[in-house]
């Protein structure tokens, strides 16, 4: 929960520092609740911090804080998830080319 392992170490202070880096901002882009709460559950316990959305107008309006990861559902109440993923591409000043979505 929030360690990682680090080749050929063994030191518990070793895995302390790593635990202690910040993990990254991933964003949820999915409408669907139990689907979206499975996937708050599997990150949270990873020590991931996360934002939700459940519509493209809303997982807009949150690319102010800058998520470094994002997951879209493609099958979206307001638009299909391939058309945010080129709306958050045209984002430039959020999103770089080089931003991991799935």
């Amino acid at each position: 929960m929030g360690f990682w392992m680090l080749p050929n170490s063994t030191d518990a202070e070793t895995f302390k520092v790593a635990a202690t880096v910040p993990q990254p901002l991933i964003m949820v882009v999915e409408n669907d609740l139990p689907t979206r709460t499975n996937l708050r559950w599997a990150l949270k316990t990873q020590g991931y911090s996360f934002l939700e959305a459940s519509s493209a107008e809303v997982a807009l309006a949150l690319l102010s804080e800058n998520p470094r990861f994002i997951i879209v559902d493609l099958d979206l109440p307001d638009i299909q998830g391939d058309d945010l993923l080129r709306m958050l591409r045209g984002h430039n000043d959020f999103i770089p080319s080089s931003q991991p979505t799935i």
